[in-house]
């Protein structure tokens, strides 16, 4: 009876444990998907991340999302809100992000080749060093912007609005910038060869030592914007 007792109480000792064991392993996962604004947001656990991903495509929101280095290429992430989310070192190629908010986001060395970034509200974001190779950002809004050393060759920016961006450095070999507001931004280094600027607002930009061989300027209107030699642009006829 007693050896009958023992193993009925070591029996219900081994169910408790566990159960408590998975009840804990379930509540590390849920930690990341709280979004409270004292809760952590990293997605560290692959469950966690798995669950992150379909709260995010449900909802359309991933504010202060820790995405980095994660792979979201391929997706439809249209009209998600991903402010002030990090992005650093992200895959994004081929993805649609179309009206998508990344306002203040942080997206430095990420790849966004061939992505679908019409409309999408990039204002004040940090997309230094990142891959926008062949990216589509018709009307996008990017005021603001940080793009040093970015890669925007092949790009698509008609009427995109770029005023004040930093896009030092920046490759922007056949890039489409047809009607796009440039107004007051960097462009020092940057290299625009075959881009077309055709009816581009380029006024007060600096394009010193700028890259602009076969470059389309017809109708840009470059008035009191710094040229690649240094002088000051009066006027707006072809440089």
């Amino acid at each position: 009876m007693n050896i009958k007792l023992s193993l009925i109480i070591a029996v219900v000792l081994a169910a408790t444990i566990a159960i408590a064991l998975h009840l804990s392993s379930q509540q590390q996962v849920s930690i990341s998907l709280k979004t409270n604004d004292n809760s952590s947001k990293t997605i560290q656990h692959p469950k966690a991340k798995t669950k992150v991903l379909e709260l995010m495509l449900k909802t359309k929101t991933c504010v202060e999302c820790d995405l980095m280095g994660i792979d979201l290429s391929g997706l439809d992430l249209s009209g998600v809100d991903f402010s002030r989310a990090d992005f650093s070192q992200a895959n994004l190629s081929d993805s649609n992000l179309e009206n998508a908010n990344l306002k203040d986001a942080k997206v430095i060395g990420a790849r966004f080749e061939n992505a679908k970034l019409t409309s999408a509200d990039l204002d004040g974001a940090d997309f230094k060093d990142t891959n926008l190779k062949g990216a589509d950002l018709s009307d996008a809004n990017l005021l603001n912007i940080r793009l040093a050393n970015a890669d925007l060759s092949t790009a698509i920016l008609n009427r995109t609005e770029l005023r004040e961006a930093d896009l030092t450095g920046a490759n922007m070999e056949h890039a489409d910038l047809s009607h796009a507001s440039i107004y007051g931004a960097i462009l020092r280094e940057a290299n625009l060869t075959g881009a077309n600027l055709y009816k581009a607002n380029l006024r007060y930009a600096n394009l010193q030592d700028a890259v602009l061989k076969g470059t389309n300027l017809k109708g840009a209107d470059l008035q009191f914007a710094v040229m690649p030699d240094g002088k000051t642009v009066y006027g707006t006829d072809d440089y």
